[in-house]
């Protein structure tokens, strides 16, 4: 190992000497270091930023691994909730939790817990729920180089999907969200129907199924899930393209399913056709065909998107956009049709809004996609220099500051894009809303695991891009001269010890200057400047 990873155990150290371990799980604080010391990727970079929230997003990752009577699973809560499954599990979050813990050295945390998910029908209880699971356990195999064991599951992933992906199908051929809180975005401004979200999901989840079928020999089942995908990308672009405002949007539907007579957006509710954070989601799956990068100019425009603390989940210019702390703000805000309201809605107004305030969930998504932009497509709409900057944002966005003025790292369910200030938190520590009313109990967002960080510097910042065969390719998406080192060491990958150094000068690490590649200590590829490197393990 390169790095010496006692030198970056300071940091858990803080974490827990600043920790009120509240629910305790497999894995309780006093346990932290050795956990990770031996299980994730060590980290070297020069931004502080980065990399404290690099290790703090581990520390709190580990808090949600917990050891059942079934086996491991990862949790989004960690007090018991009343709308969780089996075990507290929630599978709204899963493709987040695949993605983040596919980096793990110990791959049973992920095994275990997809063979319960697939056995036991524990996504059949929140079969509403929206994710994106056949994609994630894809992108996990393709990291551990297992895909053998995945391939055995593959006649469950299908059943899963038709399960899940059935009760969703609208008239229109696409699939509908009844409310938009099945997609765990209550309160958004254009509300239920047909979703950039659930419509890329099972776009992701078809074609990965597709490539398993093939890689199978199930020429049946993979051109069944061949013709699902090319039906849904040719949907999401020919009916959810707004062509004047240049955007992937929801188009409206009331909670019955209504028939869809008129796709033109021109002719749509004006408090409902909206440019949201969720348009950016069909290339998290690579889904567009090229010609639609445009809409990405909004992303770094501070009347659409950016924010210090963001990026904000609807665009800043349009009239349903807000940031609300007051339950009678809320409820002039559904009374006025500028954002819509779920059936649990009360007089108590809600916590959860997804009208305005950044979210790390939605956070991740966008830059999980704008790494596959960054890397497939053509455009100059957004930068590597843009990506790094949302980054940094996002990082500086997990902290909390005490009564005391000590500043700790955090992480929590919604943030004010413009202050850092945790909203859902500061509703329910005021004893503001429903969910306090029906679920009384201390710090329920602490430690939230509703999101990825770790995952987008490892395989975007870094640049790992997994592979099926026995290769490994980097793109970093750091850009030239922003950076003068970094290194990412005790990546285990296809069962191989893979270390990526760069150094501007070859000081720091003495092993020259450029980008490198090792796997199990040997150099396998170099680079001069941050350029792409492929090679042969």
């Amino acid at each position: 190992m390169l790095l010496n990873k006692e030198i970056f155990k300071p940091y858990i150290d803080r974490f827990n000497e600043k920790d009120s371990e509240l629910y305790a799980q497999a894995i309780d604080n006093a346990s932290a270091w050795m956990w990770m010391a031996e299980n994730v990727p060590f980290l070297d970079c020069p931004d502080p930023e980065i990399l404290e929230t690099y290790y703090f997003r581990w520390w709190t990752f580990r808090k949600h691994v917990k050891h059942t009577e079934d086996g491991w699973v990862i949790t989004e809560f960690l007090p018991q909730v009343t709308w969780s499954g089996r075990h507290n599990t929630i599978c709204g979050p899963l493709g987040h939790h695949i993605y983040e813990g596919r980096w793990l050295r110990n791959s049973e945390y992920l095994t275990n817990y997809t063979d319960l998910l697939l056995h036991t029908n524990m996504l059949d209880s929140k079969a509403e729920s929206s994710t994106w699971f056949a994609d994630a356990m894809y992108q996990f195999c393709k990291v551990t180089g297992n895909m053998d064991w995945l391939l055995r599951l593959l006649p469950k992933l299908a059943e899963n999907f038709h399960f899940r992906a059935d009760r969703h199908l609208h008239a229109s051929g696409m699939y509908w969200s009844r409310d938009d809180a099945q997609d765990g975005m209550e309160f958004s401004v254009s509300g239920p129907g047909l979703r950039p979200t659930l419509n890329s999901y099972l776009y992701g989840d078809a074609k990965a199924i597709a490539r398993l079928a093939e890689l199978a020999g199930n020429d049946p089942l993979q051109k069944e899930f061949a013709r699902i995908a090319d039906k849904l990308k040719s949907l999401v672009q020919d009916k959810l393209w707004d062509s004047k405002d240049r955007f992937f949007k929801t188009y409206t539907l009331a909670r019955t399913e209504d028939a869809v007579e008129d796709w033109d957006f021109a002719n749509a509710d004006p408090n409902r056709s909206v440019c949201e954070l969720v348009g950016y989601i069909p290339w998290y799956f690579d889904l567009p065909d090229p010609g639609f990068e445009d809409a990405w100019i909004r992303l770094m425009d501070p009347m659409d998107f950016y924010a210090p603390f963001g990026p904000t989940t609807v665009q800043q210019r349009h009239p349903g956009f807000g940031v609300y702390y007051e339950p009678e703000e809320l409820v002039k805000a559904v009374n006025e049709g500028r954002c819509y309201a779920t059936p649990y809605f009360t007089e108590d107004g809600h916590e959860c809004l997804w009208n305005g305030p950044s979210w790390p969930y939605a956070t991740t998504q966008t830059l999980k996609a704008m790494e596959h932009l960054l890397n497939s497509y053509a455009q100059s709409f957004v930068t590597k220099a843009d990506y790094l900057e949302l980054m940094h944002n996002y990082a500086r966005s997990h902290r909390l500051t005490l009564e005391d003025g000590t500043v700790v790292p955090f992480i929590d369910e919604n943030l004010d894009p413009f202050t850092g200030q945790w909203i859902a938190r500061t509703w329910l520590q005021s004893k503001k809303g429903v969910a306090w009313r029906l679920l009384p109990m201390e710090e329920r967002g602490k430690d939230y695991n509703h999101s990825c960080f770790c995952d987008l510097v490892i395989s975007g910042l870094i640049g790992i891009q997994p592979c099926e065969d026995d290769r490994i390719e980097i793109k970093p998406l750091i850009p030239e001269g922003s950076w003068d080192y970094f290194c990412l060491d005790h990546l285990l990958y296809h069962g191989r010890e893979i270390t990526v150094v760069y150094d501007k000068t070859g000081e720091r690490y003495g092993r020259g200057a450029g980008l490198r590649l090792y796997a199990d200590g040997r150099e396998i590829a170099c680079s001069d400047t941050l350029a792409p490197l492929s090679a042969d393990l």
